[in-house]
């Protein structure tokens, strides 16, 4: 009982780490990618595209692995959690690396004023 209530407290941390991420991270990114791209040569953003082009493929990936985890539960609690560990891993990974990014795209805009 104690690893189910374990794994479904993770499973919420999941979710919610993934939402923040969509809607706040990743929205952020976006805006100020856009904002970049009327401003900046594509020269300039070239380095900060090709990475947002590899995280987005490591969130679109966590996304399916995610979606297509949560019927499994119940059935294979250990490889259940050590799938939570690996997607709690790569959110982490979209965050620090979108934030990042979000920091160059601040210096390349305030290079550009």
């Amino acid at each position: 009982m104690a690893d189910e209530e374990a794994i479904k407290r993770k499973w919420a941390t999941v979710v919610v780490e993934l939402t923040d991420y969509l809607t706040k991270t990743h929205r952020e990114f976006s805006e100020r990618l856009d904002a970049a791209r009327r401003v900046l040569p594509p020269s300039a953003l070239e380095a900060v595209v090709k990475e947002s082009e590899r995280l987005r493929d490591v969130s679109e990936a966590a996304q399916r692995d995610i979606a297509a985890s949560e019927p499994e539960a119940r059935k294979h609690l250990a490889e259940f959690q050590q799938l939570l560990e690996r997607n709690l891993a790569a959110l982490e990974f979209l965050n620090e690396g979108v934030k990042a990014l979000t920091r160059r795209l601040d210096e390349l805009l305030a290079k550009a004023s």
